[in-house]
């Protein structure tokens, strides 16, 4: 049986969840595989919001090889089996011919018309991954098109097998860029929050780990250097379903 964790980009399961990858993988009682859902290569020209993405991390027409490279890398790192899906990133996705998400506002807006990508990825991910015990997804926070995919196609996952564990990640970074807003359409009723400030081995491991994406760490306003990490990546905020009370017999 494995634990399978989501990924909507080649870096967000590190960033977020780094140190419950890394103990999940050292409790050793179950393989760790993190599927990253929007890992393909462009389909055609790039438009103007990609062209930038790619400047500002100093990416060139090999973007994607690149990042899965460093994907493998951080995996390597933490102890989990990466597992990438041909699916293409939000600034890469077309309709027909023309960009389907060509603006930032775009990009953090709701799906536009992408139900097919939830059907498709929910296949690949089975047929990759067909003996899941336990789930780990992103919360959706900040509103980015492609995590609210993820969150879709991961609850469709957990509705189709029942899991025995299913807990969903935080995506604090988009909360400290964009305050409140971050928060906006984020579903949380009937789940319940933790939050674990790692203990040093693991911090080391995810701090080494989320170096190994340095494509992504200038963007993110983090030092290439492992040792500038923001300190903020050492806490992680798990939600799960919470547990229904039950009165004692008398």
């Amino acid at each position: 049986m494995t634990t399978l964790v989501l990924s909507p980009h080649l870096d967000d399961a590190v960033l977020c969840a780094g140190g419950l990858i890394a103990r999940s993988c050292q409790a050793g009682t179950s393989p760790v595989v993190t599927v990253t859902i929007f890992a393909g290569a462009p389909l055609g020209p790039l438009s103007p919001q990609a062209t930038e993405f790619h400047q500002d991390c100093g990416l060139g027409d090999d973007a994607v090889e690149r990042r899965r490279h460093e994907d493998a890398r951080a995996m390597s790192v933490l102890g989990a089996m990466p597992v990438w899906l041909d699916i293409p990133d939000a600034i890469y996705r077309l309709n027909g011919a023309a960009h389907r998400y060509p603006t930032r506002d775009a990009l953090f807006g709701a799906p536009r018309g992408e139900g097919f990508v939830v059907d498709r990825a929910v296949g690949m991910i089975l047929e990759a991954v067909p003996d899941v015990e336990s789930i780990v997804l992103p919360l959706a926070v900040g509103g980015h098109v492609d995590h609210r995919l993820a969150r879709l196609i991961g609850e469709a996952i957990v509705d189709e097998l029942q899991p025995t564990s299913t807990l969903w990640y935080e995506e604090s970074l988009y909360e400290s860029q964009q305050g409140a807003r971050a928060w906006r359409d984020v579903g949380t009723s009937g789940l319940s929050v933790r939050e674990v400030t790692l203990p040093d081995d693991l911090w080391a491991l995810k701090r080494t780990a989320v170096a190994s994406y340095s494509s992504q760490l200038k963007m993110l306003g983090f030092a290439v250097d492992e040792d500038n990490i923001s300190m903020a990546l050492r806490a992680e905020r798990i939600w799960e379903a919470m547990k229904l009370r039950t009165e004692p017999s008398r």
